[in-house]
């Protein structure tokens, strides 16, 4: 068991390794899953990528971190969205939007319908004040219970406001982010990077280095090639 754990525990480093992304993602033509590490040469290491699969005839052959990579990367650019999706997710941005502005706008009148009614009590206490109808002391701890009362409304109020915001500026934001997944992936960190990928190719894809090719992609439904 002991022997096992340890297993996975090292299988687990290896696939989350930040220098090769692609590690649990892209799949061997004999099924083994790709692996990356550094490989030692005469001067200085370099990155590479292998099938790990010792039945595999490409076991002990490895390719250049960079070039996978890069094929990659030439995928991904023949990679969008599709428009049904972008109509869709325009019409749930746009939606959503609206039913939390109604909700806070609800919230808010609530909460200036409170603060005025502290507000009027706040007067009324100071005309008792000045009538002698309570004394100093008693003013003094009626009016600090009331202005606790008021701050904590003001917070509410405030945190219940939505800002305003131009729908189609957000729409067009992520639009633009998702089409162009070549350049987001190249500038993501590795987590960032295996969220992306598994995004987009949820079943992963096959990598034959028989003909230096990446199979066909499966994609998520809400992509094309």
């Amino acid at each position: 068991v002991k022997k096992r754990l340890s297993n996975n525990a090292i299988a687990s480093r290896k696939s989350n390794n930040p220098d090769f992304p692609l590690t649990g993602l892209v799949k061997c033509e004999c099924s083994g899953n790709i692996t990356g590490s550094w490989s030692k040469g005469r001067s200085k290491r370099y990155p590479m990528y292998h099938c790990h699969k010792s039945s595999c005839i490409h076991y002990g052959h490895t390719i250049s971190k960079f070039v996978l990579e890069e094929k990659f990367t030439e995928l991904l650019k023949n990679i969008s969205p599709k428009q049904d999706f972008l109509r869709l997710f325009e019409a749930i941005v746009i939606d959503t939007y609206k039913d939390k502005h109604v909700l806070a706008k609800r919230e808010k009148d609530h909460y200036e319908k409170e603060l005025s009614k502290l507000e009027g009590r706040k007067r009324q206490l100071l005309e008792m004040r000045v009538n002698r109808e309570v004394s100093q002391n008693e003013y003094r701890e009626m009016k600090e219970v009331i202005d606790n009362q008021i701050t904590t409304l003001t917070i509410s109020k405030n945190e219940a406001e939505i800002e305003e915001i131009d729908l189609s500026t957000v729409v067009s934001a992520v639009t633009k982010f998702i089409s162009r997944l070549a350049f987001q992936w190249q500038n993501m960190d590795s987590e960032q990077k295996r969220k992306l990928q598994r995004l987009v190719l949820p079943e992963g894809i096959t990598y034959h280095k028989t003909d230096g090719k990446l199979g066909t992609a499966i994609l998520s439904p809400i992509f094309k090639l």
